[in-house]
């Protein structure tokens, strides 16, 4: 177990997650600590779920916005 708390950011390309990731370098306080783990929708579709030893329905990925 590594973590104390978990957070997930969806990013529909490469690009916008490198943002993100340059984003958190910047305000990271001295001393802090993130681990940061790029997963692509493909591999985030395979994640299975167990709460009290009952598997979980699958979850669905966020639904895309267009914007014109």
């Amino acid at each position: 177990m590594s973590q104390f708390s978990v957070y997930l950011k969806y990013c529909p390309n490469r690009a916008a997650a490198d943002a993100v990731v340059k984003r958190i370098e910047r305000i990271l306080p001295e001393g802090g600590r993130v681990d940061i783990l790029l997963v692509t929708d493909k591999q985030y579709g395979e994640v299975k779920s167990y709460r009290r030893r009952a598997k979980q329905p699958q979850k669905n990925g966020p639904e895309q916005f267009v914007l014109l």
